[in-house]
């Protein structure tokens, strides 16, 4: 196809809204990517001229993209940004369909200070891995599996922001930071989500998806809407390290009948730290679980809660065995609930041999309290507000409850173990 040249400054005036590097639209069936000077760059692909269009300005290691108003098809075929920093793809709020844009750097150093914002997504995923503080705007998604992920492949994601987008009916995740693969760290710290719909309506799908071996280190989210009807549905998924999360100002929107199966507001798998702050959230309509916890992860905020029973390993010749952790306060926030704590001894005790536990109080400046109680038979034993008394120094922040039990034989057949309730 023979292209005909254009007068520079008629196209530029005509065609582009700001100072951009390259334009990408369609005229007369056709689709052009064009950079300032009105010369071709691809035409006919929209594939092979967003690629295109990316490659170009990666020859000059920055630059901004311009994709006008239309409905560009990319027929399954990826787009890969690496290494590139400083570039911005904006839009007319053109639909992208069919593909997988993939932001990708060798180091997060390689993807960082980019901008997209102003586009259409369909059927479509938006993949960064190992990036730093991109910004992600103005954003609309309908359909595909996952609509946006945050991966690590070779280092880590953070401070990348998100903001005023749109994500619905994907039919796994909307918004997932997924588990590093390769050298990927866990941490994708600092991230910011604003403004942020998402609407479930196919089974098996999920909102806001926290995976296994992630870490969420003061990530912020706030004004977070979430609409769901269905079954088997997730509005927020947690399954990783949420101990220095804040969520402000989350909706929980269920449009479901009475009685829904398997239909979650908060699901927290095995796997998760802990239920992170969440600050003024609201539920609506009908849920099966507003929070789903069958592990009996720490709900933070609870004014009362029980932790399963917990086995303390028992060291023998009168050497305490490895201490375990039954309360962890470093990052709470707010009042430490009371805990209240019962001691089991089971098994059979040899004669003469005596099992003592020890209950451990870590306060904040470093300093300890400990109690110890013992048995010589099976037994089991509720600490008393009178030992509670004797654990607590004064005015002084608890930041942590271990225990540690040893047996005065050489070997043992009893078992210790931990219940708890705080309140």
């Amino acid at each position: 196809m023979l292209i005909q040249p254009v007068n520079r400054k008629e196209f530029v005036e005509r065609t582009f809204p700001h100072a951009y590097d390259v334009l990408i639209y369609q005229e007369a069936e056709h689709v052009y990517a064009k950079d300032r000077n009105g010369n071709v760059i691809c035409v006919d692909s929209p594939t092979s001229c967003l690629q295109e269009a990316v490659n170009y300005i990666a020859s000059f290691s920055r630059g901004r993209i311009y994709i006008s108003k239309g409905v560009y098809n990319l027929n399954n075929n990826p787009v890969n940004i690496n290494n590139l920093s400083d570039i911005i793809i904006d839009g007319d709020k053109p639909t992208i369909e069919n593909t997988v844009i993939t932001m990708y750097g060798d180091q997060y150093n390689y993807n960082m200070h980019n901008i997209v914002r102003n586009l259409i997504f369909r059927n479509s995923s938006l993949v960064i891995q190992n990036g730093f503080m991109n910004l992600f705007e103005n954003l609309e998604f309908y359909g595909g599996q996952t609509q946006i992920k945050l991966q690590n492949t070779t280092q880590w994601s953070e401070a990348n922001w998100f903001r005023n987008i749109q994500l619905f009916d994907p039919s796994s995740g909307a918004f997932v930071f997924d588990t590093p693969t390769g050298t990927g760290t866990n941490s994708y710290a600092n991230t910011r989500l604003d403004n942020i719909f998402v609407n479930l309506d196919i089974q098996g799908s999920k909102g806001i998806v926290i995976n296994d071996g992630t870490a969420l280190d003061n990530v912020y989210m706030t004004n977070i809407r979430i609409w769901a009807n269905g079954s088997n549905i997730a509005g927020l998924y947690i399954n990783g390290d949420v101990d220095d999360i804040k969520i402000y100002n989350i909706v929980f929107e269920s449009f479901a009948p009475p009685s829904p199966t398997s239909l979650y507001a908060i699901y927290v798998d095995q796997n998760a730290s802990k239920i992170p702050i969440i600050i003024k959230p609201i539920f609506y309509g009908n849920w099966t679980s507003l929070i789903y916890n069958p592990y009996y992860k720490w709900i933070v905020g609870s004014v009362l809660g029980k932790s399963p029973a917990i086995n303390v390993p028992v060291g023998t010749n009168n050497t305490y065995g490895q201490a375990v952790t039954i309360a962890d306060y470093s990052r709470f926030y707010g009042t430490v609930p009371t805990p209240r704590i019962k001691i089991t001894w089971s098994g059979t005790f040899a004669t003469g041999e005596t099992v003592t536990v020890k209950i451990v109080f870590n306060y904040i400046d470093g300093g300890q309290m400990s109690i110890t109680k013992s048995a010589t038979a099976a037994d089991s034993y509720w600490l008393t507000y009178d030992d509670l008394l004797n654990l607590y120094p004064g005015n002084n922040m608890l930041r942590s409850i271990e225990v540690q039990a040893m047996s005065s034989a050489s070997s043992t057949q009893v078992t210790v173990t931990i219940d708890a309730i705080f309140g």
